[in-house]
């Protein structure tokens, strides 16, 4: 319980008794202070001597006290307890005659679940409305009768929504390979929905289909599977296109989809389509006042960017230095660092390292940037130690390794830095030895960096990839 809850809860316990020798309190306080070395057998011989039974009522009452405690500090904060704190109220006042007062709670209610789109709750109001008709003839029951009907449908289409969601979560994580030339992804979609879905309408409803490309989307992203994504979106992105589902109210999902389409392609090596999708995602953004524009600019620059890494690096050093002085981008401190950080790299790409160190002294210089968090910190600060080195200025590597080694002390400390703990291990050998071969301390370092993460974990993760660093120097 949160400190919060406890306080609520004794304030409600001392309502009635304000000693401060309560037992219920004390066996309260003793359970929070023990939670992981709990004698029972030392507490209730404490609290009542040998009389365990005494013991194990207080603990019985205070577990109701508890649950009555939590119950009345969010009733009227959860929107679905507060309907049912209604209907309770509804049909008390039912049971003690008051009809008319009772009915005003009903309609009160079912205005607020309707509101939500609570169709379980609905469900319980008409079902208490058509009781009260029994003794209240100026009720409509055909009316009541016809709305929970509409209700029952509309559950029984939530209900299948639900089911086809679970399913597909369950079946897309489960299969281990989904890159195939039979679009194995699709085809569990269109089984799933054939196997759950009895209303053929279902499918042609805008916010099902939206659920199933949020749900399919995210597991492939999880799992890694760009292939698969790509052919899942080009199809879903069709289907949309041809339904003309799109339009201003969901128009921010029209840009999502478009920008893991630009960057599908892009993972998937087809950088002229990606380019093209990163063309048609900025025309997009114009749309209806630039509404969304703002918010994809980013993502807009870095997916041309991450293209023209693999294909014209000095284009890509251009669309990041226009990146990094557009106000929008600057606005925002992470996306600012980010466009900086992809900037050091083509610098470092290029052999351009004054550029490069001019840029991370920058970064690090920045007021924002011991508001970051350690490991970013840290990954900013190893690829400028990379940087020094290549340009071999050992004298300033030297202090500057002592500040670092210092500073973040603890954080070397603990596995999650392993990786740039060993890049200065590597750099530190290399400063006194550039010869690696013989050096068996210095193998031994590069054998682990490399173990490590993969050569697509360290370009993705890494400011400067370590292991693509290290692996030039073996060759």
């Amino acid at each position: 319980m949160s400190k919060y809850e406890c306080r609520y809860f004794k304030i409600l316990a001392k309502r009635t008794n304000q000693s401060t020798a309560r037992k219920d309190i004390l066996l309260f306080d003793y359970f929070r202070k023990h939670v992981d070395n709990c004698d029972e057998k030392k507490i209730a011989k404490k609290l009542y001597g040998n009389n365990i039974n005494a013991y194990y009522r207080l603990k019985s009452r205070l577990l109701s006290d508890l649950k009555n405690s939590l119950t009345l500090n969010y009733l009227n904060k959860d929107e679905e307890l507060l309907i049912l704190k209604h209907l309770f109220i509804a049909r008390d006042m039912h049971n003690k005659g008051q009809n008319t007062l009772s009915m005003c709670f009903l309609i009160d209610t079912e205005k607020k679940a309707r509101k939500k789109n609570l169709t379980h709750l609905l469900k319980l109001v008409y079902d208490e409305m058509i009781k009260m008709s029994h003794t209240n003839n100026k009720i409509d029951v055909e009316s009541l009768l016809n709305k929970r009907k509409e209700n029952r449908r509309e559950t029984n289409r939530i209900q299948e929504v639900n089911d086809v969601l679970r399913a597909l979560n369950y079946r897309l994580k489960r299969t281990q390979n989904y890159s195939s030339k039979d679009n194995k992804t699709l085809l569990i979609l269109e089984n799933t929905v054939k196997e759950f879905v009895q209303d053929n309408k279902l499918m042609k409803n805008v916010k099902m289909k939206m659920k199933i490309y949020q749900s399919i989307s995210s597991i492939l992203q999880q799992k890694h599977d760009f292939q698969s994504l790509e052919t899942y979106l080009n199809h879903t992105y069709k289907d949309f296109l041809k339904s003309k589902v799109f339009n201003r109210n969901n128009h921010n999902t029209k840009l999502q989809i478009l920008t893991y389409q630009m960057n599908c392609l892009c993972k998937n090596g087809k950088h002229k389509e990606s380019l093209e999708k990163a063309n048609e995602l900025k025309k997009e953004m114009e749309q209806f006042n630039k509404l969304y524009y703002k918010k994809y600019l980013f993502y807009y620059y870095n997916g041309l960017a991450t293209n023209y890494n693999k294909i014209d690096k000095k284009k890509a050093i251009e669309v990041l230095l226009k990146a990094k002085n557009e106000p929008i981008i600057k606005k925002s401190d992470y996306n600012y660092f980010f466009v900086c950080s992809k900037l050091v790299l083509q610098y470092f790409d290029t052999k351009n390292y004054k550029l490069a160190i001019k840029t991370l002294s920058r970064m690090i210089l920045h007021t924002s940037f011991l508001h970051f968090d350690s490991s970013f910190q840290l990954k900013i600060i190893t690829a400028e130690l990379i940087i020094r080195y290549e340009i071999g200025d050992f004298d300033y590597l030297e202090e500057r390794m002592k500040k670092v080694n210092k500073k973040y002390k603890e954080e070397l400390r603990s596995n999650g830095f392993e990786r740039e703990k060993l890049v200065l291990k590597i750099i530190h050998e290399l400063i006194f030895n550039e010869k690696i071969e013989g050096n068996e301390a210095l193998l031994k370092h590069i054998e682990q960096l490399l173990s490590k993460a993969s050569d697509e974990q360290s370009q993705d993760g890494d400011i400067i990839s370590y292991s693509e660093w290290i692996a030039k120097k073996l060759d």
